[in-house]
């Protein structure tokens, strides 16, 4: 947490990901990402972050460099709109919620052959 605080970017280079629990973690504490695309990063990332192509390497230090050449504006912006979209769609009370009706579903559903 100590090492997010005071981040500007987290870079996420994988070329293999399921749903990556530390885009979250950034995104949360308002540091944009720049990732891979690869599994699930795509629904995480938007208009808060970056999106590269997996073992791409000048694609990755260009997207870090044009990131610190975004106006001071555009980089709150792209702060702010990683923390709302976590806020909006990754909230543990939200995902409690999801879950449950997952289950309820499950439960009302299913049958016993």
């Amino acid at each position: 947490k100590k090492i997010l605080a005071i981040s500007d970017l987290l870079g996420l280079t994988s070329y293999v990901e399921g749903f990556p629990n530390v885009i979250l973690e950034a995104m949360a504490s308002k540091v944009p990402c720049i990732a891979s695309d690869v599994g699930e990063i795509k629904h995480i990332i938007k208009d808060n972050g970056l999106i590269i192509n997996a073992g791409d390497i000048n694609s990755i230090a260009k997207n870090i460099e044009n990131f610190y050449f975004l106006s001071e504006d555009k980089r709150k912006q792209l702060k702010e709109n990683a923390y709302k979209h976590i806020r909006n769609n990754f909230d543990i009370n939200l995902q409690g919620k999801r879950l449950i009706n997952i289950y309820y579903h499950l439960r009302n559903n299913c049958y016993i052959r």
